[in-house]
């Protein structure tokens, strides 16, 4: 049942999205390797000759990060969930510093990248949607809510007017049917009416064209700072062990993660990157997330760079005095879908600290890689407007059929020319207009009751 309806909708969005660019390729789906647990073995002989050989390991303690406290099997993002980011590890923080994250940096990162989030429509590990932009002001000054996918949201407008002693003229503009469902038994009541009243009302659905935005991002706030120095610090860590991350050389950045104290002054924003992009990250879609970190002895220095959007680059100095283990990794990922890969890459430094520490990009350089990098980004914004088309359609289309009725050919037609129009007029931004069938409307009102 509906398959003929659907089949027509996918070719309807098959033809419609010729008129956008080609979509962004799928992320890989490849595994993600797990790091070992590094351990020192050490072999001994007796002083005298024996019968008896051994060997004894000596086992690092599995201590937090930040802390003295033990390990404890907190699951910690190294990239943000909120973000879009999957990879995990329990290896890295205790429970204590990794809830206390999440509730200050973590949640100071998130908001402002909100508005990234929600035009992608990234949903978190928990499958969460992003966040709804509330009572945002377009350049006309009308305030609107933005549903994820960038999807801008009138808010309730209503005008109630005296026209005559016993005739009043209301106009209830809503974001949905379900509101309007909610709104019109209520006035209904108020003026004790009832829906016989409403034999010269019209109900239509608008579309109109979206208005420009004012969102201001503010990138420069120093709890976004430490979340960033944080991701690129336990990556690291996630792959070494914690105790290589623990010494007096990572005192500093450990201390600016923690409090935003001490004289640490690691953090860069970056134009471009140091690390190339890897062939296993090339299908990753432009707006992905890519964070990578190297660790080597030879150079005494310990570094990673986090990309986030395909936009925002920074680079964090771990340590200037590195004597721990040789690392070299990239996790890059998809934050529409969840697919990303790690990559181990050879680990050895490309620049040095005071190279690193001689950048920082300019604001209108992280303007021109968000100018171009956007593009991407709307082709996401369509392709959700073209998926809640068809799912809007087809729930219409079983709205007041019975249990394994047949959709009529008519019905069929007629919705599939509605979809056209509105798919037209939301990427070509102009206006729309279509009856609906306020009867169908009441009666769903009245079942609810």
């Amino acid at each position: 049942m509906g398959q003929v309806l659907l089949s027509r909708l996918s070719g309807l969005v098959d033809v419609a999205q010729r008129f956008a660019a080609p979509p962004s390729k799928e992320g890989s789906n490849a595994a993600v390797p797990t790091p070992s647990q590094p351990r020192l073995i050490t072999s001994f002989s007796a002083s005298r000759p024996s019968a008896h050989r051994g060997a004894t390991v000596l086992r690092m303690p599995n201590l937090c990060t930040f802390c003295d406290n033990p390990l404890d099997g907190s699951e910690e993002h190294i990239l943000l969930s909120a973000l879009g980011g999957r990879k995990r590890s329990t290896r890295v923080i205790c429970a204590v510093h990794n809830n206390a994250f999440g509730s200050t940096i973590d949640v100071a990162l998130t908001r402002q990248l909100a508005y990234f989030c929600n035009i992608l429509g990234i949903q978190t590990g928990r499958r969460e949607p992003s966040a709804t932009l509330r009572n945002l002001v377009t350049t006309g000054g009308e305030r609107v809510d933005v549903a994820p996918g960038g999807r801008m949201i009138a808010q309730t407008q209503i005008n109630d007017t005296l026209t005559s002693p016993n005739q009043r003229s209301i106009d209830i503009a809503v974001a949905s049917e379900e509101r309007l469902r909610t709104l019109l038994p209520q006035y209904l009541r108020r003026h004790r009416r009832g829906t016989s009243d409403l034999e010269n009302a019209v109900l239509e659905e608008r579309i109109e064209p979206g208005a420009a935005i004012d969102f201001e991002i503010d990138l420069g706030d120093e709890e976004a700072f430490r979340c960033v120095a944080k991701m690129g610090l336990l990556l690291l860590a996630s792959a070494v062990g914690t105790h290589h991350v623990r010494g007096v050389d990572t005192a500093g950045i450990r201390s600016f993660i923690l409090d935003g104290s001490g004289a640490w002054d690691g953090l860069r924003r970056e134009y471009e990157t140091d690390f190339s992009r890897p062939a296993e990250h090339i299908t990753l879609p432009a707006y992905a997330h890519r964070i990578g970190a190297v660790a080597d002895a030879s150079a005494q220095l310990a570094y990673a760079q986090v990309e986030l959007f395909g936009m925002l680059r920074y680079t964090v100095i771990i340590s200037e005095d590195w004597s721990g283990p040789a690392a070299g990794l990239q996790y890059g990922v998809n934050p529409v879908d969840g697919s990303g890969s790690d990559v181990h890459n050879e680990p050895r430094a490309i620049a040095t600290a005071s190279q690193i520490k001689a950048r920082n990009a300019t604001a209108q350089e992280i303007n021109e890689r968000v100018r171009a990098i956007w593009p991407r980004v709307h082709e996401r914004q369509q392709e959700i407007a073209v998926n809640e088309l068809v799912a809007d359609s087809m729930e219409r289309a079983f709205a007041d059929l019975e249990e394994g009725a047949e959709i009529p050919d008519d019905v069929i037609e007629k919705l599939v020319q509605q979809a056209a129009g509105r798919y037209m007029a939301v990427m070509r931004n102009v206006p729309y207009r279509e009856p609906l069938d306020l009867a169908r409307v009441l009666r769903t009102s009245e079942d609810e009751e």
